[in-house]
């Protein structure tokens, strides 16, 4: 038994690179699985996807130039945010119309350039990802990452939720509401470029929204949330790795597939305590009912 998990889980990570990609999936995860907490209480998870879909154009930029592809990412990501924001206050649409053509015209434009000028990286890596390859300035950079979103909701997690649960009252009590929505914006934004290499474009998303929605099934306060959210999110991004490690599989949609049937299996377990709950309720109420017309007739109780 000792020796089929050892080669399990110890044996692999005598290879430098599932090493790297062990701390890699680490320290992503982590930075997803805080950030996944406030998207969902927002209810800003199609912003998530918006921004996450919409970095396309800065990664095809930035590798048809030859510069670093963070820096392209970044850039883009503010931009977007910054489109976003721009039509979300200027034009009649609803907020969903707006994340859905500039998600759309962003992707379109990736597209467009990546088959005018190929950047001489495969499409599927860039929607998919690859987490194997990372080097130690990587590992430094995702380090440095989840340090800052760390540091940042650690002294700011009070004033957060203030703004997102009631907006009109942090205004109210003189918060600078708008300065720490874009400082979110910003946290989303870094979030996003650390996560790209190891998932890709298409699945990021799910680790900005499932680990959060995860937490918020199990409970209502924000710090246990904050916990749970990070917590789930590395337990199944380090199986997750294992899984695609032993099976040959690609590790991003390995991950994603961990995450969504371990919230299944949290949805269902507490859909089911529920419902036992319910039962329970309502077999005391009847029994409480039975006992009182039992009583008001003179009757002696069972």
């Amino acid at each position: 038994m000792l020796d089929y998990l050892y080669s399990l889980f110890v044996e692999p990570m005598q290879y430098r690179f599932m090493l790297y990609s062990l701390l890699g999936i680490v320290l992503i995860c982590f930075a997803c699985g805080i950030v996944s907490t406030f998207l969902i209480l927002k209810g800003w998870s199609l912003y998530g996807d918006a921004l996450s879909h919409a970095v396309l154009p800065g990664i095809v930029i930035a590798l048809a130039f030859d510069f670093n592809v963070a820096i392209g990412i970044f850039a883009i990501s503010l931009l977007v945010t910054f489109v976003i924001n721009y039509f979300r206050h200027h034009t009649p649409f609803s907020e969903q119309t707006t994340l859905a053509y500039v998600t759309s015209s962003f992707m379109g434009i990736g597209f467009l350039l990546y088959y005018l000028h190929p950047p001489g990286v495969r499409i599927n890596e860039i929607l998919f990802g690859k987490i194997v390859g990372l080097t130690t300035a990587n590992l430094i950079g995702l380090g440095v990452i989840a340090a800052l979103i760390l540091i940042i909701v650690c002294t700011c997690w009070r004033t957060l939720a203030v703004i997102f649960f009631d907006r009109v009252f942090a205004q109210v009590i003189g918060l600078k509401v708008k300065v720490f929505e874009y400082l979110f914006y910003i946290l989303i934004a870094i979030t996003v470029m650390s996560s790209l290499r190891s998932v890709g474009s298409l699945l990021v998303v799910s680790l900005l929204i499932v680990p959060g929605a995860m937490a918020y099934i199990l409970t209502s306060r924000l710090q246990y949330m904050l916990w749970i959210s990070s917590v789930f999110s590395v337990v199944t991004g380090i199986l997750g790795l294992y899984i695609s490690y032993h099976y040959s599989m690609s590790t991003g949609a390995t991950i994603i597939t961990m995450q969504f049937a371990a919230f299944l299996l949290v949805f269902f377990a507490q859909y089911i305590k529920r419902r036992l709950h319910l039962r329970a309720k309502a077999r005391a109420v009847a029994a409480r009912q039975a006992l009182g017309k039992q009583t008001s007739t003179g009757g002696q109780p069972c």
